[in-house]
């Protein structure tokens, strides 16, 4: 390990490599520099360097453990406490000198705090240093002021001195922390750059999915509008009327297959198909193409859009087919004009949907008989629906999972 590089393949994250190099090099720093202060005061003032060989002792045993174990934030906690301790008792010696250097050591570890360990570490040293600077002006301040001595030339020189040498430390944490900051916010904008450049590819992704699935409902509805041309073909070669009523039937039914992929188709955005749109949509074919040209039938349809799932749709939009051609075609039959009303209501966990004619039908087992009646059923339980009916009003709730 080179003296001024240490090893650091302990730490795989990038700024603690960088603290640790910073504490590291602070620390070898300063055992140099308080070992040396040691020695220089030690001709002219035994007191500042006992206090200085402390310093340098407690420094030494940092440093060490530093190299043994590679681990720094112990080592800048231990900074914090005992770094304030070393100025407290330096501010409050009568030295016959003035505590200026002091103040400024407490400054720069009070930046090396506030950089390494945090906004709530520092202010937990600011705090400190303030009641320790309260101390000294308070109680004293005056004694100290009085026993100061007059200056001499080595004395400037050393004050001095220490006050530089804090200022370049100070320099030192600021410009290690704009670096380490440099490098945090070089890091997000490279993050923010690849996180960017993956919603476009996600977006556009997204957007030719949406193309391809719109383009299946498209062909879809193509493909069952041959099929409805082809039984309308076969139907005009039909001459049994029962047969052709039939083959309308089965028209209808596919026709509301049809329409549901026409409007998936129509939707800007899948997610946000218009149910009461294709409800509506849905009736009103039907009508147009059961009722006599003199027949007028009102419809109250109120929709509230719930999130179905497109599988549930379609055996929905089936059924409403079927009860709307039964009210037709048994409930209005010789009647001028009738109302439809078809009511569907989002729940927590699903829906629910009330159906009424006021037609009269004329015979009432045709509710409950025929191929219609078997279907409704059927489409009920497709949805896990449970199904209830009083005379021509059905109630059907659905429960989604």
């Amino acid at each position: 390990m080179k003296l001024l590089r240490p090893n650091t393949d302990y730490y795989t994250d990038y700024i603690d490599k960088r603290k640790f190099v910073m504490l590291w090099r602070t620390t070898l720093f300063l055992a140099a520099l308080f070992l040396l202060l040691s020695v220089w005061t030690f001709f002219y003032n035994i007191v500042f360097s006992g206090v200085y060989f402390v310093v340098f002792t407690i420094v030494t045993g940092f440093l060490t453990f530093l190299y043994l174990t590679k681990r720094y934030k112990p080592v800048l906690y231990l900074y914090a406490v005992l770094g304030m301790m070393i100025v407290a008792v330096m501010c409050n010696l009568d030295t016959g000198h003035p505590h200026v250097p002091d103040f400024m050591w407490a400054m720069s570890l009070l930046i090396l705090t506030f950089t390494t360990l945090g906004k709530r570490a520092g202010w937990i040293s600011t705090i400190c240093f303030a009641v320790i600077v309260g101390v000294h002006y308070g109680y004293f301040y005056k004694g100290i002021e009085a026993g100061q001595k007059h200056l001499e030339t080595i004395d400037l020189i050393g004050i001095t001195t220490e006050i530089i040498l804090a200022l370049c430390l100070s320099g030192y944490f600021i410009t290690q922390h704009l670096s380490i900051t440099k490098y945090t916010e070089g890091q997000m904008s490279l993050a923010n750059a690849e996180l960017e450049l993956q919603n476009q590819i996600i977006q556009r992704k997204s957007d030719e999915n949406a193309i391809l699935i719109k383009e299946i409902h498209h062909r879809v509805k193509n493909n069952l509008q041959i099929i409805i041309s082809l039984l309308r073909m076969h139907r005009d070669e039909v001459s049994s009327p029962e047969a052709q009523k039939d083959f309308d039937e089965a028209i209808n039914r596919i026709l509301s297959m049809a329409l549901l992929h026409q409007q998936m188709y129509k939707e800007k955005e899948l997610s946000r198909f218009n149910l009461e749109e294709y409800i509506s949509i849905l009736v009103h074919d039907i009508i147009e193409s059961y009722k006599s040209t003199d027949q007028v039938i009102e419809t109250e349809i109120t929709v509230q859009n719930a999130a179905l799932k497109l599988e549930s749709i379609v055996p929905l939009g089936l059924l409403i087919n079927e009860l709307v051609s039964n009210s037709l075609k048994h409930a209005f039959a010789g009647q001028s004009k009738g109302k439809l009303t078809l009511i569907l209501k989002r729940m927590e966990n699903g829906f629910s949907m009330n159906y009424l004619d006021n037609g009269t039908w004329v015979d009432s087992e045709l509710m409950n008989r025929g191929f219609g009646s078997e279907l409704v059923e059927m489409l009920a339980e497709q949805l896990n629906g449970e199904l209830k009916r009083n005379g021509s009003e059905y109630e059907l709730v659905v429960i989604q999972g």
